[in-house]
C-alpha cells in the first residue's frame, strides 16, 4: 500500500512539474494590434474595417471595429505595416509602421466625415511606450549580439 501511495505521489509530482514547464514557453513571435475608431466628436465608430497589410509579405488581415470602436487584430508576424481604415460617410485613413516581436501596438484612429474617395495617410513608428500591457522589450540586432562578452573569450 506504502508503494502504491509513493508511485502516485511522484507521477502527480511529475504531471505537476510538466504543466508547470508549460508557462515557460509563453514567450510569442508575433504581435498583436489594437486600438479605436472615433469619429471628430469622439463616439465610437462600429463596424469600421480595418485592412493590415504586412508590406514586406503581402500578407493581408481584416478585422472590423465592434459597437464600440474598438477592433484587435491577434497573432500578427513582426514586420512593416500599412494599416487603413474605412467606413461609408468617412474618409478613410491610413498609417505605416513597424511592429516588433511581442509587441502589442495600440493605434487609434479619428475619422474624419468626407466622401469615401478621400483618404488621409499619417505617416509614423508605434510609440515606444506599450499602453496595452506592462512588458518592456528591445530587439537585438546582429552587429549587437556578435558584439557581446562572453565568458570563454580569452582577452
Amino acid at each position: 500500500m506504502k508503494c502504491n501511495n509513493l508511485v502516485r505521489a511522484v507521477a502527480l509530482g511529475f504531471i505537476a512539474v510538466a504543466f508547470s514547464c508549460a508557462t515557460a514557453f509563453a514567450q510569442t513571435t508575433s504581435a498583436r494590434l489594437q486600438g479605436t475608431v472615433t469619429d471628430p466628436s469622439g463616439a465610437a465608430v462600429p463596424g469600421a474595417v480595418i485592412t493590415i497589410t504586412n508590406t514586406d509579405t503581402g500578407l493581408v488581415t481584416t478585422v472590423a471595429s465592434n459597437a464600440n470602436g474598438l477592433y484587435v487584430a491577434p497573432a500578427l508576424p513582426a514586420g512593416q505595416y500599412s494599416v487603413k481604415v474605412e467606413k461609408t460617410g468617412f474618409r478613410s485613413a491610413a498609417r505605416e509602421m513597424t511592429l516588433q516581436i511581442s509587441q502589442v501596438a495600440v493605434v487609434d484612429f479619428k475619422l474624419v466625415v468626407g466622401a469615401v474617395t478621400q483618404s488621409v495617410m499619417v505617416k509614423g513608428g508605434a510609440p515606444l511606450l506599450h499602453a496595452a500591457d506592462s512588458t518592456i522589450s528591445h530587439v537585438i540586432v546582429g552587429p549587437q549580439i556578435t558584439q557581446l562578452p562572453l565568458d570563454e573569450q580569452n582577452f
